[in-house]
C-alpha cells in the first residue's frame, strides 16, 4: 500500500511455500523477518533478513540477503482520485558471487465503497546481471469487518523485460487471501493458484506483523 503511518514500529514475518508435482518447485520455503518505522507522514523505511529452503539444490534453510526498503506517500490519502507511493529496495546478497539487486514499484490504491484494490507496478534488476525484470501484483479486498477482510490476489511474473515470453514461461498466480487486524497484531494470509506452467502448482503465503504506536 502506498499509505504510510508516521509513528508506526513494526515488527513483521512473512512467508511462501510451494505445492507442485516437480521436485524442484515443490517444498521451496522462503521467510522474512523485517523491522520498519513510519519516520514522517510521508517517509517509512524496513530492513528485511531472508532465508530460504531450495529443493532443486537440496539444501536446508540458508540465509539469503538482507535488504533495505524505503516508501514514500505522494500525497494526503483521498487527496485525488487515486493513491499513490513509490517504493525502492536495495538487496544484499550473502553468498559469494550473488548478485545484489535493485526494485522498484510503483504503488496504487483505490477505495471504492467497502472494497480496496491495490496494484503494484515492479521493476527489478540486478546489479551487473541480467537485463531489468517486470510484474505486477494485484490485490482486492472487501472491508468487512476489520479482523476479517476477504480478498484475491494475482501475481505476474513478466521476466525479462527485452525478451519475448509466451503466457507458461511467465509465472502467473491467483488465489484467495484473507487480511486483518486483531488488536496489534495484522495478518494477511492464502493460498494461490499457478495458472502458467512456469508458476508452482500451489504457493501458501503468510504476513503477520505488530505495530506499536509513538
Amino acid at each position: 500500500s502506498p499509505i504510510i503511518q508516521k509513528g508506526e514500529l513494526e515488527i513483521e514475518h512473512e512467508g511462501l511455500y510451494t505445492f507442485d508435482k516437480r521436485k524442484e518447485k515443490d517444498r521451496n520455503q522462503t521467510e522474512k523477518f523485517s523491522v520498519g518505522y513510519g519516520v514522517t507522514d510521508r517517509w517509512a523505511t524496513e530492513v528485511y533478513g531472508e532465508v530460504e529452503n531450495n529443493r532443486e539444490e537440496e539444501k536446508g534453510m540458508d540465509f539469503q540477503n538482507v535488504e533495505w526498503e524505503n516508501r514514500f506517500q505522494f500525497f494526503e490519502q483521498g487527496q485525488y482520485w487515486l493513491d499513490a507511493g513509490f517504493y525502492i529496495a536495495y538487496e544484499f546478497a550473502a553468498k559469494d558471487r550473488a548478485p545484489d539487486k535493485l526494485e522498484a514499484k510503483l504503488l496504487l490504491e483505490k477505495q471504492l465503497g467497502d472494497f480496496v484494490h491495490t496494484a503494484n507496478l515492479i521493476f527489478t534488476r540486478e546489479i551487473g546481471g541480467e537485463a531489468p525484470k517486470g510484474g505486477v501484483a494485484w490485490s482486492s479486498r472487501c472491508r468487512w469487518k476489520q479482523y476479517f477482510e476477504p480478498g484475491v490476489e494475482i501475481h505476474y511474473d513478466a521476466k525479462e523485460l527485452n525478451k519475448s515470453h509466451s503466457f507458461d514461461e511467465r509465472e502467473v498466480q491467483v488465489g484467495p487471501v484473507l487480511y486483518g487486524k486483531i488488536g496489534p497484531v495484522k495478518y494477511d494470509v492464502g493460498y494461490l493458484f499457478g495458472i502458467s506452467d512456469a508458476a508452482p502448482d500451489g504457493t501458501l503465503k503468510w504476513i503477520v506483523e505488530y505495530e506499536w504506536h509513538f
